[in-house]
């Protein structure tokens, strides 16, 4: 199935004018980080619970693999969402 853009995001698209993610977008590997995968989940279950997920760490400790599964994977099951990227490098 081919999806077709609406108005709205054909209008978003043109005016964000995203970058290309595609080799930033690698989830986890299945079975690593259920750790923090878990508390996510307690955090998205939470109704007390502020309303970011805050996901900091040092260089290369997975934080956008964990932000892309969630986003992908977990969250749309449950609630809109969006995974901001921010890389000092790359623009």
């Amino acid at each position: 199935m081919v999806e077709v853009p609406n108005d709205a995001d054909h209008f978003l698209r043109r005016r964000l004018a995203p970058s290309d993610q595609s080799e930033l977008d690698e989830e986890c590997v299945p079975g690593t980080r259920t750790k923090i995968l878990s508390e996510a989940q307690k955090w998205l279950n939470n109704p007390e619970a502020p309303n970011i997920l805050w996901i900091s760490g040092a260089p290369g400790a997975g934080k956008s693999a964990i932000a892309t599964t969630l986003a992908k994977e977990v969250f749309p099951c449950i609630r809109p969402c969006a995974k901001v990227f921010a890389k000092r490098d790359f623009a």
